[in-house]
């Protein structure tokens, strides 16, 4: 079992528990709503969407007809709190945004945002997403949903991260 994958089911198990509401329901109160993510949501739902809103994964696992995430169903415990969620590049630059704010977290808390980072995410049901952010401002995100070559596909965003 990947550690950080079981820190992060606790984590959103505790947070349900603290609060009393559940995990998805506490992020969009407290992170996406304030933060204006409108586009944002747990795999499963619609959220008012069309389905022409969504972009479809190319695999190499396919759910549903078209391979999008509300027709992947609920999100599964064994990776809530790490994923099972969809957003779009807006709704992620203002989640990003809010969170480096200052106004959702203290400054301890929110300092690791404002640092120099390089992300790799991804699913197998055909999304990945690269970003990068440096102390000017400077973002970078890619996002692909068909990855024809994965191993490739790693190299070549192991080579981004060194840029």
């Amino acid at each position: 079992m990947d550690r950080a994958t079981a820190e992060h089911r606790l984590l959103a198990a505790l947070v349900e528990r603290v609060s009393g509401k559940d995990y998805y329901a506490f992020l969009r109160e407290n992170f996406f709503d304030p933060a204006g993510m409108d586009r944002t949501g747990e795999n499963g739902e619609f959220r008012d969407l069309p389905v022409e809103a969504f972009a479809v994964g190319g695999g190499p696992q396919f759910v549903g007809d078209p391979n999008i995430p509300p027709n992947w169903g609920p999100t599964s415990w064994l990776i809530k709190g790490s994923g099972g969620m969809y957003s779009t590049l807006g709704d992620l630059r203002g989640f990003y945004a809010y969170l480096r704010s200052g106004k959702v977290l203290d400054d301890a808390h929110s300092k690791i945002f404002r640092q120099p980072t390089v992300n790799i995410d991804g699913s197998d049901r055909g999304f990945e997403l690269f970003s990068t952010y440096d102390p000017e401002g400077n973002e970078v995100f890619l996002f692909l949903n068909t990855i024809p070559d994965r191993g490739k596909m790693r190299r070549l965003m192991r080579a981004m991260e060194g840029l």
